[in-house]
């Protein structure tokens, strides 16, 4: 497939089209005059075409680069032994194999939504905004999406006291651990999340111990080389030396806060307000407070600043649910407030303007 030989500005205008259709349909989320859907047939068309094609994302052209050497030696060259096993099984497509992998990640968001009872509108709404870029980013996705699906039907089978699904859901998630070298460090803080409570005392007490964390994780790491220990992690940490310039530092510092508004606006409604939820996306929730948790207490750190990149991007999987859930006005029939009016804008910025960097650098 000569589309991905290089970086490609022209077909990407194609996931920029997406992008706008799925805002232009949903529309009416930014007011909270949405009405309720089922059909999640639309957000999942489009999410999957987005991070399929891929065209607005950087590491779309690499795999292609590293699909083509490891079909043409036979060899593993770079992938886990998941996809490098795709390679061999599916017949020679580049965009088949992306296919399986970022298709079958959407496909398992949407059943997670669906399981959920998320209204599909706003679904569609908030993964155009926050979510499908990250989607489209790394092929860890599949192993992201099979673990959040696999903690919902968990939860669930586990208060239905279906043991056979409890089972089944338990596997797919030890299971999502082979589907990127990263994913051993998401499942662990899952398993953390399933123990540890979350309510208005802990979320207190993990804001004022967060300096103290801060400096002794800052400390430890400048007397360990994760570099010696792991070399694989050498990728990571080279990639973010190399986008952390000033505008790299601003849009990750943007988005950053973001998230940190939108995790604070949630657990008012859910800890304060006392808004009514499920228990799996009120652990979601809580899961999503760990990683961001995470993500901040490792940033800016030398050798392991690349779990705090890794564990925001792990975090708009399950808060794009979340978030979804938590800005359906017909929930609560509540007028949409300032500081919502405020999110949505501020993840149309920092989302477009991924989207137009890549544009500009590439466009001739």
């Amino acid at each position: 497939m000569g589309w991905y030989g290089h970086y490609n500005s022209k077909l990407a205008l194609i996931c920029l089209l997406i992008f706008f259709i799925m805002l232009y349909r949903n529309r009416k989320v930014y007011s909270g005059t949405m009405q309720r859907s089922n059909n999640y047939w639309f957000v999942f068309i489009f999410m999957a075409l987005y991070s399929v094609l891929g065209f607005l994302e950087w590491d779309t052209y690499h795999y292609y680069g590293m699909y083509e050497s490891t079909k043409a030696s036979g060899y593993n060259l770079s992938f886990e032994h998941f996809f490098f096993w795709l390679i061999k099984t599916l017949p020679e497509s580049y965009l088949l194999w992306r296919v399986a992998i970022w298709g079958t990640a959407s496909v398992l968001m949407v059943l997670s939504a669906k399981r959920l009872n998320i209204n599909a509108n706003v679904f569609g709404f908030m993964a155009a905004l926050m979510f499908i870029t990250q989607l489209s980013v790394t092929r860890g996705a599949i192993g992201l999406s099979l673990m959040i699906f696999c903690s919902i039907l968990f939860i669930q089978s586990l208060d239905r006291k279906k043991i056979g699904l409890v089972i089944l859901a338990a596997l797919g998630i030890y299971g999502s651990i082979f589907m990127h070298k990263s994913m051993i460090l998401f499942v662990l803080l899952l398993i953390g999340a399933m123990f540890l409570p979350l309510n208005k005392r802990t979320i207190i007490i993990s804001v004022i111990l967060f300096p103290f964390l801060y400096g002794s994780i800052m400390t430890l790491t400048g007397r360990i080389s994760f570099i010696n220990q792991s070399d694989w992690m050498i990728d990571y940490i080279e990639r973010e030396k190399t986008e952390m310039n000033l505008n790299g530092f601003i849009m990750t510092f943007f988005r950053s806060a973001l998230y940190i508004l939108l995790v604070f606006h949630m657990g008012r409604k859910y800890l304060y307000e006392k808004r009514e939820t499920s228990k799996p996306l009120f652990f979601l929730y809580k899961y999503s407070y760990i990683l961001i948790y995470v993500s901040f207490l490792f940033m800016g750190q030398a050798t392991s600043g690349w779990i705090s990149d890794r564990s925001l991007h792990a975090a708009s999987f399950p808060l794009v649910l979340c978030a979804s859930n938590c800005f359906d006005n017909n929930l609560d029939n509540t007028k949409r407030i300032t500081l919502e009016k405020v999110l949505i804008i501020g993840f149309f910025i920092s989302t477009f303007w991924k989207q137009l960097i890549f544009l500009r650098m590439y466009w001739s």
